[in-house]
């Protein structure tokens, strides 16, 4: 059984080998002896140099496109201006604030807030209840003796 298997192996090698022979032959240029012709190598040569001409425009655009580009691209040093000058505006900002915050607490603290706050709400609790009993207190001021 293996000898039958060997056989039908070294068969099938023998016709690939035998078949790759007749290609060479019908085609020397492919042998590579230099002994060939070049049947067809100038047409794929002029194909080519035409694909190089057509890559060569193509990188002169992208080549043109760089060059516009880096013309308004930002720089390390650009960057390095712009957070200076927006870490002062900051630093301006924050003192400000600083100073309002302080000027606020100067001229009215928390509790004085709540205490004033308070005051008022008892004068308008006050208020309200004097208007509601108006007709029962008005009733001692009209009174006759």
């Amino acid at each position: 059984m293996m000898g039958a298997v060997d056989e039908s192996r070294q068969a099938d090698f023998e016709a690939k080998t035998a078949a790759a022979q007749a290609r060479r032959q019908d085609h020397p240029s492919t042998t590579g002896g230099g002994g060939g012709t070049y049947d067809g190598m100038e047409t794929r040569v002029a194909k080519l140099e035409s694909d190089m001409t057509d890559i060569k425009v193509l990188l002169g655009r992208i080549d043109e496109r760089l060059i516009a580009m880096s013309a308004v691209m930002v720089t390390k040093s650009d960057l390095a201006d712009v957070e200076n000058r927006l870490s002062d505006r900051i630093g301006r900002v924050e003192s400000r604030v600083s100073h309002i915050e302080g000027a606020l607490e100067a001229k009215m603290s928390t509790s004085q807030f709540v205490q004033y706050g308070t005051g008022l709400a008892a004068l308008s609790v006050a208020a309200i209840t004097l208007l509601l009993k108006w007709p029962i207190i008005s009733t001692f001021f009209t009174a006759t003796p």
